[in-house]
């Protein structure tokens, strides 16, 4: 039941909406009394979501005996509300699109010799990495010390697998350095292509990646709450770090 509640929801159901609408299909026709009876929801908040189904379409009542009875329609009802939170959620990705076009159009201030973000949580070391695969050039090189196994594993299961993938569509090779026994990582990688990977016997976890002229670095070990990056742009630490991972990089095992 948790899953068809879920998918409710991602249709523009509310919680107690999508609660209401399973008791209904499961109770079929039905008095408000045992409506909040069978979900815990107080008298007081059952009408006005029930008059939201039936504005949703999905839910429809007949009066007997003065009193109204509540049923489900048929489930088929919800594909019309999917396809039209689809045609919701398309117009808006149009916008968002035109936008960024838009913005990208917009007179820029003089960019200054030094820059960095900052990024916090899943979705916005995701960000981070979204952002560095958008200066991704044919030919160009990325460089990139991981942590321990555990620091990047469950990134790889939400993301990093795709970065990877879209850095061998643009043509950019990539030198890793693992931990040794994250030889099943380096193989996946390397099935990805493009890559070169060697192994350290100590890793840190922290991690850092060097691309052009910027340097991405994050903490996300699983004993950190709350994963952490830097997007650094600066040509004197991108030289810096590129030189740091040269050294590591000739000591490495193959």
């Amino acid at each position: 039941m948790s899953e068809i509640i879920e998918s409710l929801k991602s249709i523009g159901f509310t919680l107690n909406e999508s609660r209401v609408y399973c008791a209904l299909v499961e109770i079929g026709e039905s008095k408000t009394g045992t409506l909040c009876e069978k979900t815990g929801i107080p008298n007081s908040h059952i009408y006005s979501i029930l008059e939201s189904l039936i504005e949703k379409g999905v839910a429809g009542f007949k009066v007997y005996k003065n009193a109204k009875i509540y049923k489900a329609n048929a489930p088929e009802t919800l594909r019309s509300l999917f396809l039209t939170e689809k045609e919701r959620l398309e117009k808006i990705e149009g916008q968002i699109n035109s936008a960024i076009v838009q913005l990208k159009k917009s007179p820029k201030n003089q960019e200054t010799i030094s820059d960095y973000k900052y990024f916090e949580g899943i979705k916005g070391i995701k960000s981070m990495w979204l952002e560095i695969s958008t200066l991704m050039n044919k030919e160009d090189y990325m460089d990139a010390y991981t942590g321990s196994v555990e620091s990047f594993e469950d990134l790889t299961q939400f993301y990093l697998d795709e970065i990877h993938k879209l850095r061998v569509k643009k043509g950019v090779k990539s030198k890793m350095i693992l931990p040794e026994g994250a030889v099943r990582e380096a193989k996946l990688r390397e099935k990805i292509g493009k890559i070169e990977c060697r192994y350290l016997e100590k890793q840190s976890e922290g991690e850092f990646v060097v691309h052009k002229d910027f340097v991405l670095l994050q903490h996300t070990a699983k004993k950190n709450p709350q994963p952490r990056g830097f997007l650094i742009k600066d040509e004197i630490f991108a030289s810096m770090f590129k030189e740091i991972f040269s050294k590591m990089w000739e000591v490495a095992k193959k």
